[in-house]
C-alpha cells in the first residue's frame, strides 16, 4: 500500500534551485513553531515563603510552550484567599 505524504522530500537539486531563485532558506523558528504548535509542558511546583511570618506554601503552575520556547508562571490562588 502506497501512502502519499503531504510534503515531498527535499533533494539537493531542489534546494540548489530554490537558492538560485532567491528563496529556499528554511526558517528554523517557523519549522519549530509548525511542529510544536499547541504543545505545552505543564509542571506543578510549590514555593515555601519563609520571609513572611505565616510561613505559607504557595502553589505555582509552570507552563513551557514548545512552539516558541516561552515560560509562563501562574500562581494558583485558593478560593476566597483575598489576593
Amino acid at each position: 500500500m502506497k501512502v502519499n505524504s503531504a510534503l515531498a522530500p527535499r533533494t539537493y537539486e531542489k534546494i540548489y534551485r530554490e537558492v538560485m531563485l532567491g528563496g529556499g532558506h528554511i526558517n528554523s523558528d517557523m519549522q519549530q513553531f509548525l511542529e510544536n504548535d499547541r504543545k505545552v509542558l505543564r509542571f506543578f511546583s510549590i514555593m515555601d515563603d519563609l520571609a513572611t511570618p505565616q510561613f505559607e506554601r504557595r502553589p505555582f503552575l509552570l507552563l513551557y510552550f514548545l512552539a516558541d520556547d516561552k515560560i509562563e508562571i501562574r500562581e494558583m490562588y485558593p478560593l476566597n484567599c483575598g489576593r
